[in-house]
């Protein structure tokens, strides 16, 4: 009989035992599993790439008006990212140096009712203007390089454009966008023929000039648009106009 209720009670404390470690074992796994998760939330916490947290991540300073008649104004860019601040200063070498020093004015010998008169006295000019873009984590600078005359007005003379990732904090490349919006450099190149060639009915654009010596950037706009910016020809003589073409829709 003794024997009996010894053997009864070891098996209760067996059970009990089982179930401690069972109950013990559920809560320490929960206890390392919301470790493992708080750990897991704080890697994905977003890292900021910005070198000034209170800025966009393009920015602009110093707006200068060169002409207000002609209304010809320039400003300095700043890429607000990380490790592209290089980008930044050589532009805006170049919009102080190249741009922003090169201009002539109009000689005192010239017959005024040949030219586009302004009230800056300025006979050629080139100057840039900038635009810029934000979509997602998409950041897009568009950089418009511009000839000014008197006699013809404005041309356009340069482009280029710079879009980056702000979340990895890295510039896409061409090759980036199209893989991206998944086409070809050749669909989007038969995609611009076919506009030009809708455009340069009326003779105006010179479509075959256009594509031979084809300028052109890519960028992101507000919508979520992978968008060429591009330079087209036309049958006035060194005068050039931009010209914008939507290659794909955001999906």
């Amino acid at each position: 009989m003794e024997e009996n209720l010894k053997s009864k009670v070891g098996f209760v404390l067996f059970i009990i035992i089982v179930l401690s470690l069972a109950v013990g074992g559920y809560f320490l796994t929960k206890y390392v599993s919301s470790e493992d998760m708080y750990k897991e939330e704080e890697e994905e916490e977003i890292v900021s790439y910005k070198i000034k947290e209170d800025q966009d991540y393009i920015y602009y300073d110093n707006a200068t008006t060169i002409s207000e008649s002609a209304e010809i104004y320039t400003k300095d860019v700043h890429i607000n990212i990380k490790g592209y601040d290089d980008i930044s200063d050589a532009l805006n070498n170049e919009n102080n140096k190249v741009y922003k020093a090169n201009i002539t004015y109009i000689p005192e010998d010239i017959n005024k009712e040949t030219i586009n008169y302004n009230n800056d006295n300025i006979y050629t000019l080139t100057y840039r203007n900038y635009n810029d873009y934000n979509f997602v984590k998409y950041s897009s600078l568009v950089v418009n390089d511009f000839k000014y005359s008197c006699f013809y007005l404005i041309s356009a003379y340069n482009l280029k454009s710079y879009v980056f990732d702000t979340e990895k904090g890295v510039l896409l490349e061409e090759d980036d966008l199209l893989e991206l919006y998944n086409i070809t450099k050749e669909e989007m190149l038969d995609k611009l023929k076919q506009k030009l060639q809708d455009d340069g009915k009326d003779g105006i654009i010179l479509v075959d000039e256009t594509l031979n010596d084809l300028k052109y950037s890519l960028y992101i706009n507000t919508y979520g648009a992978l968008v060429m910016n591009y330079m087209a020809k036309t049958n006035e003589e060194d005068v050039n106009v931009f010209g914008e073409m939507e290659v794909k829709l955001w999906t």
